[in-house]
């Protein structure tokens, strides 16, 4: 992570990361000059569980100075698992910035 940060960023670069966030994504963008925008996930509600996206929202986070969208999956803390349609949602959105490298911190699960 902290090579590819440090690899893509330059001063004034915007980073957006999902928040509730891993407090390394943050700082470690920071330290190349880069201006982090923590895109609030929608917290369960008394009917649901699930962490959610309002994608029209993230929409607007993105600019011309937007660099990197760091996603993780599952996402730390919340655990949210980003399903295929979340992703193309997000997929959609890219199409409009295409400046904007997704670096994806994934984490993969053996089952034995």
């Amino acid at each position: 992570m902290n090579n590819a940060l440090c690899s893509f960023l330059e001063e004034g670069d915007e980073v957006i990361v999902f928040e509730p966030v891993f407090e390394f994504y943050f700082a470690q963008a920071e330290i190349y000059g880069a201006k982090v925008k923590y895109f609030s996930l929608t917290e369960p509600s008394a009917t649901s569980d699930a962490w959610t996206i309002d994608f029209e929202k993230l929409e607007t986070y993105f600019t011309d100075k937007t660099r990197i969208i760091l996603l993780n999956t599952p996402h730390n803390p919340t655990g949210k698992v980003l399903k295929r349609e979340d992703l193309e949602r997000i997929y959609k959105i890219l199409e409009k910035f295409p400046r904007v490298i997704v670096l994806a911190d994934e984490v993969t699960v053996y089952w034995v």
